[in-house]
């Protein structure tokens, strides 16, 4: 009980002006700590939200096949091959559109659009279309 007679009695000695710099400083470091969130999401923001720039595209592109280097995908007796416009329908029923990459041997395949790349598990795809090329819209 002695301790906190004590404690309030030190918060009796501050001054009006101290509180309030003390409130500012408070709504402060609030603010530095919100900003930085807003920050660390927009640096981790998914590449669905963004757009590829000219050249980014074919760059994007190079670089997963790297990452995918098996370019043919047997799928349900069907080949497809990288390059090719295809429509995947995953069984969580997302439905993608977009240039196929290939594969690699962790049994994934990459897709990408004029949006984004997306990686999906082989066995987690229940369909895939070839789509002719004309009909693939710029926004994937």
């Amino acid at each position: 009980m002695e301790f906190i007679n004590d404690s309030m009695m030190r918060l009796g000695q501050f001054s009006l002006t101290q509180w309030i710099l003390m409130a500012l400083l408070a709504l402060l470091v609030l603010r530095v700590v919100q900003w930085g969130g807003a920050f660390m999401r927009f640096l981790i923001s998914p590449l669905s939200e963004t757009h590829f720039e000219d050249g980014d595209y074919e760059r994007a592109f190079r670089r997963c096949c790297v990452l995918f280097p098996i370019d043919r995908v047997l799928f349900n007796d069907e080949v497809f091959t990288r390059g090719t416009t295809v429509r995947i329908t995953t069984a969580q029923g997302k439905s993608r559109m977009g240039r196929l990459v290939g594969s690699n041997k962790e049994n994934f395949i990459c897709l990408i659009t004029s949006r984004f790349v997306s990686a999906e598990m082989i066995d987690n795809v229940i369909e895939i279309i070839t789509i002719e090329t004309d009909s693939m819209s710029k926004d994937g």
